[in-house]
């Protein structure tokens, strides 16, 4: 081998008439990002937190640190994951606009792809582009689906909604969190909380079962109401078109989790 010391290339000769391979050799000044704090510097104390940012906070205390207070953020490049992002934020808008305006149409098919194609042209530019029909049909068919379950497994179950994107705050232990929960239904003195997601069944099913679901805890102690009744909470996970709870009895074609 031969190696030039004025640069940082060194070439390999096999001894056969072969091309030569070029091998970056590391710099030696190269050194890792770092960063010096000053303690005194960062207020440690935020004015608000939330269900999700709390949930960083006692899992990942690195990524609630650097999120929220350096400011840090991921660029905004589109990736794999903001596909799914996109997917949730449609879904989101579907449900909250079908609860806002509280249609009831006769034919839900033909308004759920009238606010759908509204939607993809709004915000799933993504979905529009060359060669990304045959997903946009796989979502379109889980999104209604999913939809379609929600609105149904709901007025079976005579829960009516009277909340849709329903915004919280208040005060727990000295620490100011606020929130908004997707959907607050009611039946009699009742009340169930419904955090909606469009993926990771699997996920909240786990967070449940092992006492994990921060997020439905959070908004269950800030949830206020001058009725005496029981507050329930669920997910609702849309493309496996499925209710998770804790509580028998609330929704009878959800899947409750069951403690030994």
């Amino acid at each position: 081998h031969i190696i030039d010391s004025s640069s940082d290339n060194i070439s390999i000769d096999f001894g056969k008439v072969l091309p030569q391979y070029l091998i970056k050799s590391k710099t030696q000044n190269a050194f890792l990002p770092f960063i010096e704090l000053n303690n005194y510097q960062y207020n440690f104390k935020r004015e608000l937190e939330s269900p999700s940012s709390l949930d960083k906070l006692l899992y990942y205390p690195h990524q609630w640190f650097f999120e929220y207070i350096l400011q840090f953020r991921n660029a905004n490049v589109l990736t794999t994951n903001d596909i799914f992002t996109i997917k949730g934020n449609i879904i989101h808008r579907i449900i909250e606009h079908y609860y806002m305006s509280n249609p009831k149409p006769i034919d839900i098919k033909s308004w759920f792809l009238e606010q759908f194609n509204n939607e993809l042209a709004r915000q799933g530019a993504a979905l529009l582009s060359y060669g990304s029909e045959p997903e946009k049909r796989s979502f379109e068919q889980l999104a209604f689906n999913g939809f379609q379950t929600l609105v149904r497994v709901l007025i079976e179950n005579n829960w009516e909604v009277i909340h849709n994107e329903h915004p919280l705050k208040g005060q727990i232990n000295e620490e100011q969190i606020g929130g908004i929960i997707d959907l607050v239904a009611k039946r009699g003195d009742d009340f169930l909380i419904i955090d909606i997601k469009f993926s990771g069944y699997t996920k909240r099913y786990n967070l449940l079962k092992n006492n994990e679901d921060l997020q439905l805890f959070w908004y269950k102690k800030l949830y206020n109401s001058s009725e005496i009744g029981t507050i329930y909470t669920a997910y609702f996970i849309v493309d496996a078109a499925k209710f998770i709870t804790k509580y028998p009895n609330i929704l009878k074609d959800a899947n409750v989790i069951t403690f030994k």
